[in-house]
């Protein structure tokens, strides 16, 4: 896969389910293995592609503090979904799994967020950054070798064989979809910077051009107010020239 990003969007709604969920996680009530509904907001492929469309998983790499605990409602969504679209078995109830499963998950999510996201800024015209495409690669490709080993605490033995555990198969599966899903709202987003930004040229350059037409056409009244003064001047001159004339043609005769 190569890359060429994500909005946490806090709704109040889902958050409260979420932090009472992870509450009873905390009394033993549930499990990361199988999360309670009010856990896992974005169940389904279309619901989670729907919401990365959206910008509502953009900032996933923002995220600070008790990381694990808020990335519960995203990595809870994608195990259910897993196991009801792709036949996925649920993971082995041991902690250890369960909490390297879901870094691994939350890890490569995050990876995308930090892609896509990272190419998006605030600079005009294009609002585009070029990132480290090689450094990225080569981050997705560490993640992807080791999706569905859980850190070697989800491995599965068989015939003496250790193997990953399906999720990591299905999971990577379904990233693509994720991949593009992720894209398509980082590009909206872009053309809506630059829609927004065109449109303010555009008033700017309007205003501009009716101060420049206002100030125009106060030159040309002040050049028309001028002229007219100089012509009333010049007649007021030749007035007073011929009334001169007149005066000195009328002593010569007296």
């Amino acid at each position: 896969m190569r890359f060429k990003g994500i909005y946490m969007n806090k709704q109040l709604r889902r958050w409260i389910a979420a932090f009472a969920a992870l509450v009873s996680l905390a009394m033993g009530h549930t499990s990361l293995a199988q999360p309670a509904a009010a856990q896992a907001p974005w169940p389904t492929k279309a619901a989670l592609l729907t919401a990365a469309r959206a910008g509502e998983f953009k900032d996933l790499a923002d995220i600070r503090g008790n990381v694990e605990e808020q990335s519960l409602p995203l990595t809870n969504s994608v195990f259910a979904m897993l196991r009801s679209e792709y036949g996925v078995p649920p993971l082995p109830s041991t902690r250890e799994c369960q909490r390297s499963a879901h870094s691994e998950v939350f890890r490569m999510l995050t990876l995308v967020a930090r892609a896509h996201g990272d190419t998006l800024t605030q600079q005009p015209p294009t609002f585009r950054r070029e990132v480290n495409v090689q450094g990225l690669n080569a981050e997705y490709a560490a993640i992807q070798k080791r999706m569905g080993s859980g850190g070697g605490f989800c491995e599965q033995e068989s015939g003496g064989v250790r193997k990953p555990h399906p999720y990591g198969a299905a999971f990577l599966q379904f990233l693509p979809e994720f991949i593009k899903a992720s894209e398509q709202w980082t590009e909206s987003e872009r053309a809506r910077r630059r829609t927004a930004y065109d449109e303010q040229m555009a008033r700017e350059q309007a205003t501009a051009d009716k101060q420049r037409a206002e100030k125009d056409r106060a030159e040309a009244e002040r050049r028309a107010a001028e002229q007219r003064r100089i012509e009333a001047e010049r007649a007021r001159i030749e007035a007073d020239e011929k009334r001169r004339r007149e005066a000195d043609k009328k002593r010569t005769a007296g």
